[in-house]
């Protein structure tokens, strides 16, 4: 066994140089449209709760009532978040927002402000059924929402859908295809006999520029984080530990194309 390894190690490195990096600029295009791809499915989520639905009541109805509201809410809607503001809050927020203009304040009150539920969807879909049913609901007063920014979002969801799963078909079926064939005609140029020895041959030429990808992927995000996550928030959220099952996914990948790719070049070579 430590004979095969030796063996397919240094079959590995007689290969071309161009060999590697094109291996690498492969994997590195690869795993940079992963980061997008889950990037902007992140991101969407974080969009849709920012997606508001405000729902006012006279500010002389009850909090317990409007709890009893926000509990039939949750259980008759996909709700991702639902928070009651009061009174009080809906001043310190307003005070906030208009920041320099103290003298609004001097002869108002907190108690003219209608009590709000603010509530933001886990399915932008069924808003349309809410709104109804909220303003059915004789102590709503109003309800107020973006309509233009649901509809934008929604527009932008299908596409980033339609991308993730054109992406999975056609980047998966490319990945497999490439890195085999790749492989194969590589063993037709530098013969190596010996299946086992060939295997982890195979597994070094996928392994070590898949690896290289990802840690110039990884400080590739590092530098240029910031600046990106102003257009997509969640990839602030990516860290090392997705890189790590990145990486769990190119070893076991390795493992199998290699398996693959060396049986086909086998065949060919006897063939």
């Amino acid at each position: 066994m430590w004979e095969d390894i030796i063996r397919g190690w240094h079959s590995f490195t007689k290969k071309s140089f161009f060999m590697f990096l094109g291996l690498f600029v492969f994997f590195s295009i690869f795993l940079i449209l992963i980061v997008f791809i889950t990037s902007l499915n992140g991101s969407l989520t974080i969009w849709q709760d920012r997606i508001k639905v405000y729902t006012f009541f006279a500010p002389n109805f009850s909090n317990e009532d409007i709890l009893k509201i926000q509990e039939n809410i949750k259980l008759q809607f996909p709700i991702m978040n639902i928070n009651f503001i009061d009174q009080n809050t809906a001043w310190k927020r307003l005070k906030e927002s208009l920041g320099g203009e103290k003298e609004i304040f001097a002869w108002g009150s907190p108690d003219n402000l209608p009590k709000t539920l603010e509530i933001s969807m886990s399915s932008l879909d069924s808003m349309e059924y809410l709104i109804s049913w909220l303003l059915s609901n004789p102590n709503v007063e109003d309800v107020k929402y973006s309509l233009e920014l649901k509809n934008q979002w929604i527009n932008i969801s299908r596409i980033a859908k339609n991308l993730k799963n054109l992406f999975i078909f056609i980047g998966s079926l490319a990945y497999v295809i490439i890195i085999i064939e790749l492989l194969a005609h590589s063993q037709i140029a530098f013969p190596n006999f010996s299946i086992i020895s060939q295997i982890f041959e195979n597994f070094f030429t996928i392994f070590f520029p898949s690896l290289s990808s990802l840690i110039f992927s990884y400080y590739l995000l590092y530098f240029f984080k910031d600046h990106l996550s102003n257009i997509l928030p969640y990839i602030s959220i990516i860290t090392i530990k997705h890189f790590f099952l990145w990486g769990l996914f190119f070893f076991l990948s390795s493992l199998i194309l290699s398996f693959s790719s060396a049986f086909i070049g086998w065949h060919r070579l006897k063939g």
